[in-house]
């Protein structure tokens, strides 16, 4: 009761810090939720899920598929709404939609393409919900609303899952036996990603209020809420100390990400006047990143061996680089420009795989599997489009720009041990759309003037001296500039 009592304070103060966002934007927020939580089938069926009924790989989950198209259609609907420009959206996002469009086609040389079209027809909507996002009066205010509802849910009620009910909040190793905080989601890493983008969110936030004072402010309570919150995030990130734990079950790569993460955010901070030739620096950074990895190639390791070995795990990954990728590489290789078909590669047994797994835990040779060379070229180019519209922005809106940036490695980085890229259930890969797709200047179309009305008593902005100066919270604007950004 007191987890609900909470969650429900929380989203009182996300109402007062978000006005001028109209109700269409729980719909994406809905979506996110979901993504960061477990299956529908896992909760309302859990018995017909662990036995393969309800949620078997080629059947999927019905409860799961009429939940996510009813989704869609409102989605659609919204879009339609606002009079969205289709031919131009595709224009603005050519090589997000010409990936998509090279997934829609790998389906027909799939071995399973039934299963691998309903698997696109998710994916193709995380770029639905990313244009809802788009179509907000103010996106960008959007897109912090969208992420600050999901966090000030999914990580309450995973503390309590984990503290009072581990029966459905604790998980444990196949191998190892080692147990594992799940929370709400369906294993560690999941929760583990959540925990980073919170932490990330919150830090950003405060330096981007603390360098635009005359910008927006907290509201009254939500410092106090949000400093709970993040007590709440680290104790899920630490992992378990009980339940027989004998070694750190933390999610190395997360905690990885977020400290490289917040490293360039607060780097390009610091030489903000000098980012102007930032193209050719990256472009520096990555000839040079691409040598010292080739040198630790040809002597036996690699960058991430170094990194689990700093951070006391296994120097192969947990098994990742001598039990799985020896032998992907080669069935990789057997189909190396078109791949074997987006979606469809998991559902039948690997030979001399003897891992019980569903993905490759590296993203891009996952990619690579499924869509060969011609899937890698289009991703780079969805990359680079990413890359270009975050650049464009950092004299405008600087710190969405570095948050957009600094996301970016993380989330290119974290698919160097994890898969996300190209998967409709990982909040990763829809926050990676949504940061592709949410650039205001590109939004043609037209906004319904269906705001959510402010309370007639407002929460008081953080600090203000009395009830009787109390103001409606303002905009979460965080630069100059953003909120005339729309078009």
């Amino acid at each position: 009761m007191a987890c609900f009592i909470f969650a429900a304070k929380l989203l009182k103060i996300d109402r007062a810090a978000s006005p001028g966002l109209s109700k269409a934007l729980w719909v994406p927020t809905v979506w996110f939720l979901y993504c960061a939580s477990r299956p529908l089938d896992e909760w309302f069926l859990p018995g017909q899920y662990m036995a393969g009924g309800g949620g078997g790989i080629e059947s999927g989950s019905a409860m799961d598929r009429y939940f996510l198209i009813v989704l869609l259609v409102i989605g659609l609907g919204i879009l339609r709404g606002r009079r969205m420009n289709w031919s131009q959206a595709m224009k603005n996002n050519f090589w997000l939609f010409a990936l998509l469009s090279f997934m829609l086609i790998s389906i027909f040389w799939s071995d399973f393409p039934f299963v691998s079209l309903k698997r696109w027809v998710r994916t193709a909507g995380t770029a639905i919900m990313a244009l809802v996002v788009l179509s907000e009066a103010k996106p960008y205010e959007a897109i912090h609303a969208l992420l600050r509802r999901t966090m000030y849910l999914v990580i309450p009620f995973s503390v309590v899952l984990v503290k009072y009910y581990p029966r459905l909040g604790v998980s444990f190793g196949r191998w190892s036996g080692q147990p594992l905080y799940t929370g709400v989601t369906n294993n560690k890493n999941t929760l583990g990603e959540v925990c980073a983008l919170f932490i990330f969110l919150c830090i950003w936030v405060r330096v981007a209020r603390r360098d635009n004072k005359n910008g927006a402010q907290a509201v009254r309570g939500q410092n106090a809420c949000e400093l709970i919150l993040m007590v709440m995030t680290l104790y899920l990130m630490k992992g378990p100390s009980g339940y027989g734990a004998k070694a750190a079950t933390y999610s190395a790569t997360s905690i990885a990400v977020l400290v490289i993460g917040l490293g360039l955010f607060f780097l390009m901070r610091r030489f903000r006047s000098r980012l102007a030739q930032l193209g050719g620096r990256v472009a520096f950074v990555l000839v040079v990143g691409g040598l010292v990895t080739l040198t630790m190639f040809l002597i036996g390791t690699s960058p991430m061996a170094v990194g689990a070995w700093m951070m006391g795990r296994d120097a192969t990954l947990t098994g990742r680089s001598d039990q799985i990728w020896p032998v992907l590489a080669p069935i990789a290789w057997q189909n190396p420009i078109l791949g074997l078909g987006y979606g469809a590669f998991w559902i039948k047994p690997v030979p001399n795989l003897t891992l019980d797994i569903n993905e490759a835990h590296n993203g891009y040779l996952d990619v690579f599997i499924e869509l060969g060379a011609v899937g890698m070229i289009l991703l780079a180019l969805v990359v680079w489009m990413y890359f270009r519209k975050a650049k464009s922005e950092l004299w405008e809106n600087f710190h969405w720009a570095a948050f957009r940036m600094s996301y970016l490695v993380m989330f290119l980085l974290h698919n160097w041990t994890e898969t996300t890229l190209l998967r409709s259930r990982e909040i990763l890969w829809n926050l990676f759309v949504v940061f592709a797709v949410v650039y205001p200047k590109e939004w043609t179309g037209h906004v319904d003037d269906d705001r959510i009305p402010v309370e007639e008593e407002p929460l008081e902005v953080e600090g203000t001296p009395s009830k009787a100066e109390a103001v409606v919270a303002p905009p979460m604007v965080l630069d100059d500039g953003t909120e005339n950004a729309q078009k």
